[in-house]
């Protein structure tokens, strides 16, 4: 294994060549990384009910010398925010280096976890929709909604016409007069936000089209919508999903949404009108 590598990628990986005993090891690792880092080899042998010397055989597979190289790694993959004190936010050292590593550390193991649990076959109904070019109305509140500010600025420039607004309340009077030539776009983090799923409610009333974008499935708010794209089927990982890393993999989704609709909607003239209006502001 490559020092830069993730070890919870690793022992993805690797699954199939572990024993039936290791993979207890590996299914408690990878559901419950956090609290490897604060447990002893003895702890965990018994949470998975099995021996000291499974454990051991595991981190060998690993090609680590032993369990306290295994937390060690882990340990790396994570960060604890209340650790960070924004006092020395503006000073250049060792601590702030490695605070940035493992922000970026978790965010690439989230891409791959996103990855693995994309559906492409309701990606593809969800571009579908959004190609009938109809108004598309996008719903967020909170952090969720610099996803929808993302959302507007890819889809205006592929001249599809797109509308949100930040004030929730103005979007809950927005939603009660759409109908049922509208598209809407909702984002929700967790899923399982009231004020989301009574914003559902009000737009199911008009007849508009609903599309949810989330990071968790088997939740109220993907029973609410027409069509949801979720990533993740469990909350064991929400622990890991909060701040920018919970916005990133819907951030490529949206990306991918764009690249996939540009390949449909490629507008040469509006590309140079674009252009045209950048540049009078350029110097």
């Amino acid at each position: 294994m490559k020092p830069n590598n993730s070890i919870l990628f690793s022992i993805h990986n690797i699954y199939k060549d572990f024993t039936s005993s290791e993979r207890k090891v590996a299914d408690y690792i990878l559901k419950n990384p956090l609290d490897i880092t604060d447990i002893t080899i003895e702890t965990l042998s018994e949470y998975c009910e099995t021996s000291i010397s499974t454990v051991s055989r595991f981190t060998k597979k690993l090609n680590l010398e032993n369990f306290y190289q295994l937390k060690l790694l882990i340990a790396k993959e994570f960060i604890n925010p209340s650790k960070i004190n924004s006092s020395n936010i503006g000073s250049l050292d060792f601590n702030n280096l490695q605070t940035y590593s493992d922000i970026a550390t978790i965010n690439a193991n989230i891409l791959y976890k996103s990855i693995e649990e994309f559906d492409e076959e309701t990606f593809e109904k969800v571009v579908s929709v959004l190609s009938q070019k109809k108004n598309i109305y996008l719903f967020a509140m909170g952090t969720s909604g610099t996803l929808a500010v993302e959302a507007w600025n890819k889809f205006t420039r592929l001249g599809i016409k797109c509308f949100f607004t930040l004030d929730f309340h103005s979007q809950l009077l927005q939603a009660s007069i759409l109908d049922e030539n509208d598209i809407t776009i909702i984002f929700s983090h967790s899923g399982i936000n009231k004020d989301i799923l009574n914003l559902i409610d009000t737009i199911k009333k008009t007849g508009a089209y609903t599309i949810g974008i989330t990071n968790f499935s088997k939740t109220p708010f993907e029973t609410s919508v027409d069509i949801c794209l979720s990533f993740f089927n469990s909350y064991n990982i929400q622990s890991e999903l909060s701040g920018l890393v919970s916005r990133v993999p819907l951030l490529l989704v949206i990306e991918a949404i764009y690249k996939t609709l540009g390949a449909k909607f490629y507008n040469e003239k509006l590309k140079d009108s674009y252009k045209e209006i950048f540049n009078k502001r350029s110097i």
